[in-house]
């Protein structure tokens, strides 16, 4: 929900800063690159380190990026808008791989089917409905605070992930593919996305 929050503040902080086509043109390069770029490793990464701690660390990395879209007040910051919503989808290009491989570790066997498909449904509501919710909330309460709201969605997050009991026995199934080398893997990975 806060991020479709964060979107919606997000396009209408360019528009406060006299955005033209080419600026949101900007944003939505700045919100795609990182997934183009970061994706391939954050799943690496998600196969070989705790799922749940990369969450966490990517939840709160993002509470203090988005404090710092706080700071961008006139036409020449926007240089600084498209660092920070590069830097927070990077942060999301980790967390989402990690969300999405940590469900079976989460739910039992037989409720995976259930788990993926709420999952889903969940994201696909919060689109609808924070991005809404996003519109109403930025028109009458502002833009910043729209930008706070979403920082302590992170927060919230965070604390929940952590609350979360799971096994994550990748870690240890994994050992002996992470000595034989993860460049290998991602390279690999590299190649069959160029294929």
């Amino acid at each position: 929900l806060g991020d479709w929050f964060h979107y919606v503040a997000l396009y209408a902080l360019v528009i406060k800063l006299g955005g033209s086509a080419a600026a949101m043109a900007g944003i939505m390069v700045a919100k795609l690159l990182p997934l183009v770029l970061i994706s391939p490793l954050a799943g690496v990464v998600a196969d070989r380190i705790s799922r749940k701690k990369i969450m966490i660390v990517a939840d709160i990395m993002r509470f203090f990026v988005i404090l710092g879209f706080l700071i961008i007040e006139n036409p020449k910051d926007l240089w600084l808008l498209y660092a920070l919503t590069i830097i927070e989808l990077s942060m999301a290009s980790f967390f989402e791989p990690a969300r999405n491989a940590i469900i079976p570790s989460v739910v039992k066997k037989q409720d995976l089917v259930t788990a993926n498909a709420l999952s889903g449904t969940t994201w696909s509501v919060m689109v609808s409905v924070g991005a809404a919710s996003g519109g109403i909330f930025v028109a009458f309460l502002g833009i910043e605070l729209a930008f706070l709201l979403n920082a302590a969605t992170f927060l919230l997050s965070a604390y929940f992930i952590k609350m979360v009991d799971c096994s994550e026995s990748h870690i240890s199934d994994n050992k002996k593919e992470i000595d034989k080398g993860t460049w290998s893997y991602l390279t690999d990975g590299l190649k069959y996305l160029l294929s």
